[in-house]
């Protein structure tokens, strides 16, 4: 590791953050029993939720953590891509329901 590397950490990410992000909510199965589920679920049952977007935001700190994604969260991801995830989340499961 260069001097430079502390100074100037890599913190750019090459990749689909948020593809990468709803992936770990539906693959990792205790994020997924305990709150991606019951939050789908209670949209699907009422066609709307409030908890929608508190669920993205613990899904992307649970993200952070269990990754050490080298980039910081507030400058990875914004509320644009938040909102860009809940459509995501609310037209896939759209889909499987018409399946």
């Amino acid at each position: 590791m260069r001097a430079d590397d502390f100074v100037n950490p890599k913190s750019k990410i090459d990749y689909d953050i948020i593809d990468d992000i709803h992936a770990f909510m539906t693959n990792d199965n205790d994020f997924y029993r305990r709150n991606y589920f019951p939050v789908v679920d209670e949209f699907k049952t009422k066609g709307k939720t409030d908890k929608m977007l508190p669920m993205i935001e613990l899904a992307c700190n649970e993200y952070f953590k269990k990754f050490n994604v080298p980039a910081r969260q507030e400058n990875a991801i914004n509320d644009n891509d938040k909102q860009f995830l809940m459509d995501k989340i609310i037209e896939t499961e759209k889909e499987e329901k018409d399946e």
